[in-house]
């Protein structure tokens, strides 16, 4: 029962980060950005399992709160902001998967900038990279649906910072 707790609220999180990065990434226009903020509300099979839930997420940093009472217990999330343009939302939303997810970014990135010759190479490899993660790896939802120029600005700022 824990562990499914630990895959729902990593689940929950990657989508809040998803629904932060993901419009923003795919933006038409250059527009100064805002402050950007996504909400979800998430079913609980119970209420104690909503109350754990929901303090895991604010322990976590995502802010959440519990709707309603009872058997129909929901929590509402909300709350990855972030102030900048395109790259730092995405930074932003990467370094709230934790310090781990975040460093295994780093090395996939100065790996595929070591094996790429040019911008695409790179670009190819980091994908490749991100394709092979498991389809609950909450990096993957965040980096996936990214596109090419922004991920090659990821790999810049990683090549050039760290």
């Amino acid at each position: 029962m824990n562990n499914k707790l630990r895959v729902t609220a990593a689940s929950v999180v990657a989508a809040v980060a998803l629904g932060a990065a993901g419009p923003v990434a795919h933006a038409a226009t250059e527009t100064p950005q805002g402050r950007v903020a996504a909400t979800q509300t998430v079913s609980a099979g119970d209420i104690a399992q909503a109350r754990t839930l929901v303090t895991d997420l604010n322990r976590a940093g995502v802010s959440a709160k519990l709707v309603g009472q009872g058997s129909s217990a929901a929590v509402e999330v909300g709350g990855i902001t972030a102030k900048g343009g395109k790259l730092s939302v995405l930074i932003a939303a990467l370094k709230r998967l934790g310090p781990a997810a975040w460093r295994s970014v780093i090395n996939a990135a100065k790996w595929a900038a070591r094996h790429g010759r040019t911008v695409a190479e790179k670009v190819k490899q980091f994908k490749k990279w991100v394709n092979g993660l498991a389809w609950y790896n909450p990096i993957k939802w965040v980096l996936k649906g990214t596109p090419d120029q922004l991920l090659w600005e990821l790999i810049s700022y990683i090549i050039h910072h760290f």
